[in-house]
């Protein structure tokens, strides 16, 4: 029998393969142009250059490189994975590939055998995904905000009032104030979420029942997934579903289980609920 690989596993080596190593040859050249124009001269405007010059080769390059790495990532988790439509959802959230159709696929670098072996191996995307119950899991949990969510910002907020209290001390009266808002900013949010004594999503055999929101049951519920909004500072998870036809989209950086647990658990019940609607 196979032994195939779990799906978070080939994700995370396609972020590795593709994404990390293709940023990490963008920033070599970025950074190592105008490292080695300035060894020879501190010229103004050939240091603008060389850093221009450094950008555009570095994308190009670490474009090129992505463009033939995710063509070897596919073909080998394609073959390696299981479930290859969970595969492809988390691999577009996760940005290693992109939608069907999307103008990013006409920039991959294939030969004409990869082409005819992803060719032969998408044929498995005509098989439906295989998931088994999972009997630890009861008829309904409850998940909750994260007890170290909170405890992280009120620990974040006492740092930046000691900070201020420090500043104000010391004669920086405009900064301490400053600081001091920004460390009640941080009391405020954990205080926000620790007053949520209710579970932040109820999902059970009968649905999913959002914080003050009514039960939603699963006969109407439809393409139930995670959506990670990636930015600079940081990520934004969503819970996001369609419900009788409307698209719901619920935060949840601050839940108390991770991505990884919460999917499971959708899959889960989503199995229990197409078990019993097909007798």
């Amino acid at each position: 029998m196979k032994v195939y690989v779990p799906v978070n596993k080939a994700v995370q080596r396609g972020r590795l393969t593709v994404n990390l190593l293709g940023a990490i040859i963008f920033l070599i050249v970025l950074l190592g142009i105008p490292s080695i124009v300035l060894q020879y001269t501190e010229t103004t405007w050939i240091m603008i250059t060389a850093c221009v010059i450094g950008f555009a080769l570095g994308f190009l390059l670490g474009w090129i490189y992505s463009g033939f790495a995710v063509v070897r990532w596919k073909i080998w988790a394609y073959e390696n994975v299981q479930n290859l439509h969970e595969l492809k959802q988390k691999a577009i959230v996760e940005k290693v590939i992109y939608p069907d159709g999307h103008w990013s696929e006409k920039l991959n670098f294939a030969s004409y055998e990869q082409r005819q072996k992803l060719k032969q191996l998408e044929k498995r995307f005509s098989e439906e995904d295989k998931y088994h119950d999972d009997l630890e899991v009861s008829k309904e949990t409850a998940i909750f905000i994260s007890k170290r969510n909170i405890l992280f910002m009120t620990v974040i907020g006492v740092v930046i009032l000691g900070v201020a209290i420090y500043r104000y001390f010391h004669h920086a009266e405009s900064n301490a104030l400053m600081l001091a808002l920004l460390s009640l900013l941080f009391f405020g949010l954990a205080f926000n979420d620790y007053r949520k004594k209710e579970p932040q999503i109820l999902i059970s055999n009968n649905g999913i029942k959002l914080y003050k929101k009514e039960l939603m049951l699963w006969e109407y519920i439809t393409n139930e997934h995670i959506e990670i909004i990636r930015g600079h500072e940081n990520h934004k998870k969503y819970f996001v579903l369609d419900y009788k036809g409307k698209e719901v989209k619920f935060l949840i950086n601050s839940i108390e289980i991770s991505i990884d647990e919460f999917e499971h658990l959708l899959r889960v019940y989503r199995l229990r609920f197409n078990k019993n609607e097909n007798g």
